[in-house]
């Protein structure tokens, strides 16, 4: 799985929209790289979100992030979760934090963790997809991790920084 993580000062646009906008930008830039590379991505509408919550609450998965799909993540074609997002809102600042599931994880270990039982490892398989399945060398993973921060820092840059290539500004992200 790839981890992301982005601070963003108090000031930054994204920190004092709702919490959907972080989210949203995240999927934006995840969509984009993804379908360069050739992976069928989307963001998740509210018939994914709809259908993907009521499954996992009828399969046992509601105690599981990547159980289900939320606002701003990415799917594939059949709506099943390829990279899930959340985020710590403070006054000091506000972090965003990601995955990319590129290959399968090992779900027994993470059900053996929160006493789940095993019969539900199906169901969390059907309910993601890995987009680096296919993928055979490191340096296509770590091209996917270049493009992927670019096109981070593009979405999160406030509107007129987007439209002004290169301007300064004091609202960039933090860390990436």
């Amino acid at each position: 799985m790839l981890g992301l993580s982005v601070l963003l000062p108090p000031a930054h646009a994204v920190a004092k929209a709702d919490l959907q906008e972080g989210f949203h930008r995240l999927g934006r830039a995840c969509c984009q790289v993804l379908r360069q590379t050739g992976v069928a991505a989307s963001l998740a509408e509210r018939s994914d979100i709809q259908r993907s919550a009521a499954r996992a609450q009828a399969e046992g998965l509601d105690w599981a992030c990547f159980g289900s799909v939320s606002h701003g993540e990415v799917v594939d074609p059949a709506g099943r979760k390829i990279a899930g997002f959340a985020q710590c809102k403070k006054s000091t600042g506000t972090l965003l934090v990601g995955g990319v599931l590129f290959g399968e994880p090992d779900w027994s270990l993470l059900c053996e963790l929160f006493g789940k039982p095993a019969s539900v490892l199906g169901a969390l398989r059907t309910a993601t997809a890995c987009v680096a399945s296919g993928w055979h060398q490191a340096s296509q993973i770590a091209e996917f991790c270049a493009a992927f921060s670019r096109a981070v820092r593009l979405q999160m840059a406030d509107r007129q920084e987007r439209t002004q290539c290169g301007s300064s500004n004091t609202e960039r992200p933090a860390a990436l």
